[in-house]
């Protein structure tokens, strides 16, 4: 679900918050060590994400927030704030050398290994770990 959110519309809120949950609670994103990602250059985008993405000789760039059975990926265009929610069980995340590809249902984004450190590692670390427990859980397949 690719969504706009330039604007913090409550019907888009709940939306998301149905599907992944709520964001953690300042307590929670303490005990996990932060819920969000450092900054990921975009280097590759698929049709779905493209056609928000303004290449105007512009760097566009993506960060994640992870939430309780889902992540959401951040992206920006101009002045646009677009959001792309994905349940860990619809979640593909795939590592080429150094760069990243994130992927759900017909939708994909490929980060840069310009821009990927350690902190970066850490954090698909992260996203990995509570998509695998999330998984357990509920005894499904990702994809």
């Amino acid at each position: 679900m690719i969504k706009n959110f330039t604007y913090r519309d409550p019907e888009i809120i709940a939306e998301v918050d149905a599907l992944i949950g709520k964001e953690y609670s300042l307590l929670e994103r303490i005990r996990k060590g932060g819920t969000g990602s450092p900054r990921f250059m975009i280097v590759n985008a698929s049709d779905a994400i493209n056609k928000h993405l303004i290449k105007a000789n512009n760097i566009n760039y993506s960060s994640i927030e992870r939430r309780p059975t889902g992540i959401i990926v951040n992206f920006y265009s101009v002045l646009n704030h677009y959001i792309w929610v994905i349940p860990y069980d619809q979640l593909e995340l795939e590592r080429h050398g150094d760069s990243y590809k994130i992927e759900s249902n017909d939708a994909h984004l490929r980060f840069s290994p310009k821009l990927t450190s350690r902190e970066h590692q850490r954090f698909m670390t992260k996203i990995l770990a509570d998509r695998d427990k999330y998984l357990r859980k509920y005894n499904k397949k990702a994809g």
